[in-house]
């Protein structure tokens, strides 16, 4: 199986469909956000299945959507759900933690198969700033979202990193220069690649 598709993970409002639309013209490719591919299967709002079936069957049908994007051959660009390289709440009650460490460790495993992942870092305040009244987050459907999102940063960065290839610092950029710093480490990634396999023949 080719390892030849773009991956953006960053938290909510970090850019990663807007520079991943960016990406995907520019590479003549397809864009698949995660969080649009999901509602489209299950006909009905990411916000909906939070609100009648819980967090954690999204966070299964996260999973299932990397499976199936694993069978696709054509290279493409793929924006994830802010919270799939984590897997869910690793900070609830010990069986929901439990099963939250698994699927993130399956969802890494899973990316790393998939393609080269690129975490788009940005700061709580910056976050705050673009989603403030964004009704349709619904980890931030809170009294303070700015703690909110702070906290959930705070825990989910951690795991950003250790599944990125590479880290782009997004704060005060132009999308379409962050598109391009991508585009130049994924061309420096690629063919460091080459080197080493064309070292072990």
């Amino acid at each position: 199986m080719a390892k030849n598709k773009v991956i953006l993970a960053g938290f909510m409002g970090c850019g990663k469909s807007t520079i991943g639309r960016i990406l995907a013209e520019k590479r003549g490719q397809e864009l698949l956000d995660t969080d649009h591919y999901i509602e489209q299967k299950q006909g009905r709002s990411i916000s909906d299945i939070f609100a009648t079936q819980g967090e954690e069957v999204f966070r299964d049908m996260e999973t299932e959507a990397l499976r199936e994007l694993i069978q696709k051959q054509e290279p493409m660009v793929i924006a994830l759900g802010g919270g799939l390289p984590i897997g869910g709440n690793l900070y609830g009650e010990e069986p929901v933690r439990q099963r939250a460490l698994l699927r993130g460790e399956r969802n890494r495993e899973l990316l790393a198969e998939l393609g080269y992942v690129f975490y788009l870092k940005i700061t709580p305040g910056e976050v705050y700033r673009r989603l403030k009244g964004d009704t349709t987050r619904p980890l931030l459907q809170t009294e303070d979202p700015y703690t909110r999102i702070t906290e959930l940063l705070q825990q989910r960065d951690m795991w950003y990193e250790k599944c990125a290839d590479e880290i782009i610092n997004v704060e005060g950029k132009n999308k379409w220069l962050i598109a391009d710093e991508i585009i130049r480490k994924l061309s420096r990634i690629e063919q460091n690649r080459q080197s080493r396999t064309g070292e072990t023949k």
